[in-house]
């Protein structure tokens, strides 16, 4: 699963809003960046904004919904051949310090594995940015990120 980012926004609440609105329309969307937007007032412009991201096979319809004008057209590629859809995001990590997140991230991806780091989204707290930290990975890889994660230990996320 790629996830191409639809919208650049620099306030952590309008992007929750987004996400929001595209997944009561049934796109599953991801929030990125959050976290340094919270961190430091004001730095959401220099990390380039807060992002919302969905599945590469959901951009266009995202962005009519959101009322983004299209894409510009990309030369054509070759067709791939089909793949299975793409498996489910699963959390792997939860913390309440940002930073702890972004190295569990950090580390994942330096292992092969790609990983997100969204703010738990609870109505509230996503707002007041009292939620939970948490990385999130494809379902199929997250066996291998909770290993990689806490070598030794159960195969269960950090609570």
């Amino acid at each position: 699963m790629k996830l191409v980012t639809v919208s650049r926004v620099f306030s952590p609440a309008e992007a929750q809003l987004l996400r929001s609105r595209l997944e009561a329309a049934g796109i599953p969307a991801v929030v990125t960046h959050e976290t340094a937007a919270l961190m430091i007032d004001g730095y959401s412009m220099a990390a380039g904004g807060v992002l919302v991201q969905v599945a590469d096979d959901r951009v266009e319809e995202a962005r009519e919904l959101l009322g983004l004008p299209p894409l510009p057209p990309v030369a054509p590629e070759p067709e791939p051949p089909a793949e299975p859809p793409s498996p489910p995001l699963v959390t792997v990590f939860h913390t309440f310090v940002p930073a702890e997140a972004e190295v569990v991230r950090s580390r994942l991806t330096a292992a092969g594995i790609e990983a997100v780091v969204t703010q738990e989204t609870a109505p509230l707290a996503s707002l007041l940015a009292t939620g939970g930290v948490l990385v999130q990975v494809a379902e199929d890889e997250a066996e291998a990120a909770r290993a990689l994660i806490n070598p030794g230990e159960p195969d269960e996320p950090k609570a």
